[in-house]
């Protein structure tokens, strides 16, 4: 009996030390859960405040064509916010795939275009604004926008195609009938460097 009564007594300690050292570690957890959501909330606070509000600041232009005299090729403008620049990406969201379209409408630059020998055509400089493209998702936009390509400084609003080469154009065209053809060129998107705290 007095065997049992100790082991009875020993439950009973080991008992109450996992009683006390329970609320503990309840209240560690806690505070470091806090601590995690307090950093996940402050940094989608930056994400969210740091992206800007989308708007351009001024009317996007292009470096303009020169169309000599004595040329025989129309001048014509992109129309403004009825041309589209957009992006197509696929993400990986909380395990999900998914297609994401980014698009803007402001878009600039020019052609000159020979209606009697389309290969005579030039497209001049396309100038996107990126700060003004949006996705889906306003909190998206707003990581685009202030972390990926930064677009909210004045350096970085803009990207710019330059064409090269115009390939598969027909030898003669028809108003108002469609064709397709290939634009080759290079696509200038700046963004700045990580920022450094000195």
């Amino acid at each position: 009996m007095e065997n049992l009564k100790r082991l009875n007594t020993g439950v009973s300690v080991q008992k109450d030390e996992a009683q006390t050292v329970s609320p503990k570690l309840l209240r560690i957890g806690l505070i470091v859960s806090l601590i995690v959501i307090g950093f996940m909330l402050a940094g989608a606070a930056y994400v969210w405040f740091s992206g800007g509000n989308g708007q351009a600041s001024a009317a996007v232009t292009a470096p303009s064509l020169v169309l000599e005299p004595g040329d025989t090729r129309s001048l014509y403008s992109i129309a403004p916010h009825q041309a589209e620049a957009r992006f197509i990406i696929q993400e990986t969201l909380v395990g999900n795939p998914k297609t994401v379209i980014g698009s803007t409408h402001e878009v600039a630059g020019e052609m000159l275009i020979d209606l009697d020998n389309p290969q005579n055509s030039v497209l001049g400089v396309i100038r996107v604004n990126v700060r003004t493209l949006e996705t889906d998702n306003e909190f998206r936009n707003r990581a685009l926008r202030g972390q990926i390509l930064q677009a909210d400084r004045p350096e970085f609003e803009f990207a710019e195609f330059t064409p090269t080469s115009l390939s598969g154009l027909p030898e003669s065209v028809t108003v108002g009938e469609a064709f397709t053809f290939q634009i080759m060129g290079s696509l200038r998107v700046a963004w700045g460097q990580p920022r450094r705290n000195l």
